[in-house]
């Protein structure tokens, strides 16, 4: 019995090891999504659906970033749509030394229910990346 455990202990021990090593490996690229439904009734009746992604990929030495983004929401109360908004945007950033970057972004949106039949976005800037991230 006791070599059993001591086995167990040892299987355990080298599992640890081994995903300490992977986690200190850098994450290159990442995705993001989440999905949403909602349906409630009672005094009124509301349906909601939300979507989203978010992909970003980044060379090993963080000098260049490359991030996408789009979100979108659709919702009715009783039948009539009280909210449409979708949002799309694109980054580019282009790391110039130490903890600052130069960076490109563009980007679309459309609200109809707000009055915003579409509207465009581009800006170029600098930003610093705050210690510690």
């Amino acid at each position: 019995m006791r070599t059993t455990l001591r086995l167990l202990a040892c299987v355990v021990a080298g599992a640890t090891a081994t995903t300490a090593v992977a986690q200190t490996k850098p994450d290159l690229v990442s995705f993001t999504a989440d999905l949403g439904f909602v349906s409630a009734a009672g005094n009124t009746s509301v349906t909601t659906f939300n979507f989203g992604d978010k992909f970003q990929t980044q060379t090993a030495d963080k000098r260049l970033i490359f991030a996408q983004m789009f979100t979108g929401v659709r919702s009715e109360a009783d039948g009539v749509r009280n909210a449409e908004n979708y949002r799309g945007q694109l980054r580019l950033d282009y790391g110039v030394g130490g903890r600052v970057y130069l960076f490109g972004l563009t980007g679309w949106d459309r609200n109809v229910p707000a009055g915003v039949s579409r509207r465009f976005e581009e800006t170029i800037g600098l930003a610093v990346k705050a210690a510690g991230l």
